[in-house]
């Protein structure tokens, strides 16, 4: 009688764990074009990240509704307000697009999980953020999206790996500038 080998169950064992990881990952749509995002974002810059944080859900809410949020009935819910699941980036505004001013000082939220498709913001370096007030978060609270644009923080941004942001500013930056002045004329 043949026994697998350790070597053998330990393949096994990872190449079923990939299928698993793999199939609770991002699904992005085909990618937009620049003028497709620039129109569907409301901000659309080219920025430094001054610092990176990593936060439950509730930092993303309006102080007043955190405990709304608290007594949602489903319990796996609140376990969200607290676990990080997004990041959020304080960004310097150095080049302006649309919606923001150079030298403004900015906060940029995305997920933290495979699922959420969040985008990796690293502190001290640039990036081009094409950027929205939607929050895409709601579903982990299981509420309505539009009951939950009454729970979110107003004057912050979300992105994410399946919008144009990039750390590739310097191409980002030439079509960008492209459309805005196809735009003016």
């Amino acid at each position: 009688m043949h026994h697998p080998s350790a070597a053998g169950i330990l393949l096994l064992a990872v190449i079923l764990l990939a299928g698993h990881f793999q199939s609770h990952g991002c699904t992005c749509p085909t990618q937009a074009t620049v003028p497709a995002a620039y129109d569907g974002s409301t901000v659309v810059f080219t920025g430094k990240v001054l610092k990176v944080e990593y936060h439950g859900l509730a930092e993303t809410l309006i102080p007043d509704s955190v405990e709304v949020a608290r007594s949602l009935p489903h319990e796996s819910s609140k376990g969200f307000l607290d676990t990080p699941m997004v990041l959020k980036a304080t960004m310097l505004v150095t080049n302006e697009f649309k919606g923001v001013k150079k030298k403004d000082t900015i906060v940029v939220y995305t997920g933290i999980r495979g699922a959420t498709c969040g985008f990796k913001f690293e502190t001290n370096k640039e990036y081009t953020v094409y950027g929205t007030t939607e929050n895409y978060m709601y579903m982990f609270l299981r509420i309505d999206r539009k009951r939950f644009r009454n729970f979110s923080k107003r004057g912050v941004y979300w992105t994410s790996i399946c919008s144009r942001t990039t750390v590739a500013v310097g191409m980002e930056q030439t079509l960008l500038n492209d459309h805005v002045k196809s735009k003016k004329q």
